[in-house]
């Protein structure tokens, strides 16, 4: 079970490993506007922008596409940098998990639990791969259903009507905490 002090250690060690990338390559970021990053940081700090906002600034997504480039390029020099790149995208989608949960939005859940379904069968979680694939699959995004999963729809009323429940709920209201604090 993660607790934050595990959390707070992936997330650090993703994130040097990141800056070991750019360091690497300092030429990188060359065409990147750091002033108007570092505004936009200051702005997120003070509360004056949203993030959703930010994130659809032109030098973010710039950054964001650099390092895309960054951990394919590690990835296809070694299998260290192979190992680095998939850790990072793993605590990439850790956090995104994080987000969909403290912030209610049932469609970035729905995404994050399918891209989870490939670490969970190495893992041995194989009662959440299950549960995963049969949301997923109720969901109707037939790409992530197989023929096994099929099978395994027929066979599970309850959760069809689980899902029904929690898809009632809306896009703000499925978590459930004690609190108003994210």
């Amino acid at each position: 079970m993660l607790t934050l002090v595990h959390i707070r250690a992936h997330i650090l060690t993703s994130a040097s490993l990141l800056f070991l990338l750019l360091v690497d390559t300092p030429d990188c970021l060359a065409d990147i506007d750091k002033d108007l990053l570092k505004s936009l940081y200051e702005s997120l700090l003070k509360g004056d922008q949203n993030p959703t906002d930010v994130a659809e600034e032109d030098c973010v997504k710039q950054l964001n596409s650099t390092i895309s480039q960054l951990l394919v390029q590690a990835a296809n020099n070694s299998r260290t940098g192979k190992l680095w790149a998939q850790y990072i995208q793993q605590v990439a989608l850790m956090r995104l998990f994080i987000r969909a949960e403290r912030t209610g939005d049932w469609d970035l859940h729905l995404y994050c639990i399918m891209e989870m379904i490939p670490h969970f069968h190495p893992a041995g979680h194989l009662h959440y791969a299950k549960f995963c694939t049969v949301i997923s699959a109720a969901d109707g995004s037939p790409s992530r259903v197989n023929a096994s999963s099929r099978i395994c729809i027929v066979h599970t009323e309850r959760l069809f009507s689980l899902y029904g429940v929690l898809t009632s709920f809306g896009a703000e209201t499925f978590p459930i905490r004690q609190l108003n604090k994210f």
